[in-house]
């Protein structure tokens, strides 16, 4: 439930995915970015004899981006359906005849639109934008109406980089949908630079410590590391003066995550020791999210993800150690 000024507002469940999308039509702009492109466009992507069909595709300027967009509910079955899906996108983006003929559709239907064009001309040859973008390895987005159990395993599953939009509104009781708020992170806000070196480099570090790793290096200001278990992750955050190294617990229920960060509470001495450095427990993040975590400040001269070689150590021999001291308890609690 959501209060305003007394007023509750409760949350809404689309009926149909088709309604979803024309909600998420609505606000292209808040989402995307105010000079973002949107396609609705079911374009086939085809791979080999698996064709997927995203339900738009998107472009972002500054930086630069195509966006493969597909609008799920969150009644969907993460592994039976959203992953298989998205599998097929990435199939087929893979293929060099189906980003050609993708290439194509873009520039006509940009070309068919007045506002489109204008939006785009800025950036030179628009044909030339467009193929540039699609060769760039297009970021898939999936925009979900709540957070269900399993999206957080989505990458691991498909090896790749899957940005997750949870996109929620809420509407007011006593009137009804006539009278809703949107809850939702912009991805424009989310877009960021330069951090891909920053996670290799990490990411290789506590792969030869031992840890199983199977992400790729992503570009945003978190890289997180999957242990097989749903909601549960450890990951490290580049905040604006510091990089942090946590365990993260995002499942659907609040009371859980709490429950679970209470668990871990209780070996404070015990990590605190193994870890060589002071922990943070944080029953309210994100919402409904629980986590602990330690951070290191970085030096003014380089900010992340310019950070230099102490903290990458560090970074790494922190992560090494809470995933050491943390992993068993995670296989022997109740969890």
């Amino acid at each position: 439930m959501l209060l305003i000024n007394g007023a509750r507002y409760e949350q809404w469940t689309p009926p149909s995915e088709e309604a979803f999308e024309d909600t998420i039509k609505e606000h292209v702009q808040e989402i995307f970015g105010e000079n973002s492109v949107y396609l609705d466009l079911k374009h086939r992507l085809l791979g080999s004899d698996i064709a997927g069909i995203p339900d738009a595709y998107a472009i972002t300027l500054d930086p630069d981006k195509l966006w493969i967009v597909e609008v799920e509910l969150s009644t969907h079955n993460v592994f039976e359906h959203i992953i298989p899906q998205l599998g097929k996108f990435l199939a087929g983006l893979k293929r060099p005849a189906t980003r050609d003929k993708l290439c194509n559709v873009l520039f006509n239907e940009i070309e068919s639109r007045s506002n489109f064009k204008q939006i785009l001309s800025r950036k030179g040859e628009i044909f030339k934008f467009v193929s540039n973008l699609v060769t760039k390895s297009p970021e898939v987005v999936v925009i979900i109406d709540r957070w269900v159990s399993g999206l957080e395993d989505i990458e691991a599953a498909l090896s790749a980089n899957i940005t997750i939009c949870e996109f929620v509104t809420f509407y007011r009781k006593d009137v009804g949908l006539s009278a809703h708020a949107h809850q939702f992170e912009p991805l424009y806000l989310r877009t960021t630079e330069g951090y891909q070196g920053l996670w290799h480099s990490l990411l290789d570090g506590v792969r030869k410590r031992g840890i199983p790793v199977k992400y790729r290096a992503n570009e945003r200001v978190y890289q997180a590391i999957s242990i097989g278990k749903a909601g549960i992750h450890f990951e490290w955050i580049a905040y604006h003066n510091a990089l942090g190294v946590e365990l993260h617990f995002e499942r659907p229920s609040a009371a859980e995550n709490k429950r679970l960060l209470r668990v871990f509470e209780q070996q404070k001495s015990e990590i605190e020791n193994k870890v060589g450095e002071p922990i943070v427990f944080d029953p309210s993040f994100h919402k409904r999210w629980t986590r602990l975590l330690v951070r290191k400040a970085t030096a003014e001269t380089e900010v992340p993800p310019r950070i230099g070689d102490e903290l990458r150590c560090w970074g790494i021999e922190t992560m090494a150690k809470l995933y050491h001291v943390c992993k068993p308890l995670l296989d022997n609690s109740d969890i």
